[in-house]
């Protein structure tokens, strides 16, 4: 009989693995992961066929229980009944490859194709480490022995320090503090305070006390919060790090500011982040908040780089205390080749500001045709029967949102806007020192922020090129009767 070469190298396979699997594997260690405990059941059940040389299983390769990878690089191309455990290994699977039951993965990696079939991923904490060797029970045993050691215990006590930021109000703020938890259990609760030192404001200290407790209820906990800090809506589309840099560069400050003591207590469930096709995350949250806010103009010399310096007027704010009773949630979703995130919130004042505003905004992401890639971000701020005060007022203009449009063009309690990038990577082999592979960027953009009646929605549309930090081109605005080009450039920071 005529074996087929494919078959043949099966066959050859079995008959040095199932050897290997009858003398075991052993994982010690008391990492508690749901990714250890999966392999320990694996193991348990000793049905399995062990692999720990660098090999390929063609398709015609059925393992009818479970599969071990022990400290090698397999790639799948047939099917297994049970689980894989991959202990400091690589798993690969195949277009057309099945795997029945979970994967579990420690101090390894794994890499699916869209068209393999597989159940549930589960991965140790980054921080876990297997140690690998041979026991030496007995001469010519060569049953395999891995420690995994986990992560470390959070320290109790740790100092806290926050990035420099630079701006129109405060120029330089910098900050530091520290973080003590009550026990070295990474779930218990913990205290965070820092103090800031804001160089241009009169009143240049402010600072932040923290706390954050389980319940033990559902993964609830309790957040407390008591601060004095300068804040701002618009760090959506502006945050702390890029604004910074654009503000000390180029005497850009894309935000408006604010001061407040606030007072807040909110019953959270925190949001994970999902690892496997079809996982989702919800993270409710519920509280009171107060709210005592002030003014902050804009203060005179602050100087920049390449610019003439910071000279916007940072608009005021309604003065005095505001109640309010807040409701929202959290929600992240991950696919095959698909990303989602979306945050939803109610705001309530009472009291002598009687408001209500709703905030939402939805973030999504998916791969297209070859490493190709499309990503939408939608946010929108409404006011619900009444006006909501000046610091409730988010704003749009300028690059980030709408380039042919001056910087804060729009501003207001309401606010609706749509952005989205379609980019094409660039080959490899053009990467660039410091900034990375480059890629095309298609770029659409639309909204507007009012207060009343709406106005007339902006739009831009255009193209360029991206980095990993960093992106430049040029939009126009279809509806304008004169299609006058704005070039933009600015920093990134990839949200996914």
């Amino acid at each position: 009989m005529k074996l087929r070469p494919n078959l043949f190298a099966v066959l050859v396979l079995l008959a040095f693995a199932l050897p290997a699997a009858a003398q075991g594997v052993t994982v010690r260690g008391d990492d508690r992961s749901r990714a250890a405990e999966v392999v320990r059941e694996v193991l348990a059940r000793g049905r399995y066929l062990r692999i720990d040389r660098d090999t390929i299983l063609p398709a015609t390769f059925s393992a009818p229980g479970d599969l071990v990878i022990y400290d090698a690089d397999v790639r799948l191309e047939g099917s297994v009944a049970g689980s894989v455990a991959v202990v400091g290994g690589h798993f690969y699977l195949r277009p057309g490859a099945r795997v029945g039951g979970d994967i579990a993965v420690i101090d390894g990696g794994f890499y699916p194709s869209a068209k393999a079939w597989y159940g549930a991923v589960l991965e140790s904490n980054p921080s876990t480490v297997v140690v690998r060797g041979d026991s030496a029970a007995r001469a010519g045993d060569s049953a395999r022995v891995a420690t995994i050691v986990g992560p470390p215990l959070p320290r109790s006590f740790r100092p806290l320090f926050l990035t420099p930021t630079y701006d129109r109000v405060n120029g330089i703020t910098a900050a530091g503090g520290a973080q003590f938890r009550f026990s070295p259990d990474p779930g218990s609760g913990l205290v965070s305070a820092f103090v800031a030192y804001r160089h241009k404001q009169d009143d240049h200290l402010g600072g932040q006390l923290r706390l954050e407790y389980p319940l033990r209820i559902q993964s609830l906990r309790l957040e407390a919060e008591l601060s004095r800090q300068t804040r701002t809506n618009d760090a959506w589309h502006h945050g702390d790090i890029v604004n910074t840099a654009t503000a000390a560069v180029i005497g850009r400050d894309y935000r408006d500011y604010y001061d407040a003591d606030r007072a807040s207590v909110f019953v959270t469930r925190p949001v994970g982040k999902p690892i496997i096709a079809g996982e989702s995350w919800l993270g409710p949250r519920v509280g009171v908040q107060v709210e005592r806010a002030r003014s902050l103009e804009t203060e005179p010399d602050l100087p920049s780089l390449l610019g003439k310096g910071l000279t916007r007027e940072n608009p005021p704010v309604l003065e005095g205390t505001i109640v309010s009773g807040i409701v929202g949630a959290t929600l992240r979703w991950r696919g095959q080749t698909v990303q989602l995130e979306g945050f939803a919130q109610v705001e309530q004042g009472f009291g002598d500001e009687t408001f209500t505003q709703a905030l939402a905004w939805a973030d999504f992401y998916t791969l297209t045709f070859r490493q190709q890639s499309v990503h939408i971000y939608a946010r929108t701020m409404l006011p619900i029967a009444s006006d909501a005060p000046p610091q409730r007022f988010g704003n749009l203009g300028g690059p980030g949102t709408l380039p042919t449009t001056a910087i804060s063009a729009f501003r207001g309690d309401h606010l609706v806007y749509v952005g989205s990038e379609y980019l094409i990577p660039l080959s490899p082999k053009l990467e660039i020192p410091y900034l990375g592979q480059p890629s095309i960027e298609l770029v659409h953009s639309s909204g507007a922020a009012w207060t009343g009646s709406a106005p007339a929605f902006v739009q831009n549309v255009g193209g360029g090129v991206r980095f990993f930090l960093a992106r430049a081109g040029i939009v126009v605005n279809p509806a304008a009767d004169d299609l006058d080009p704005a070039i933009y450039w600015t920093f990134s920071l990839p949200r996914f």
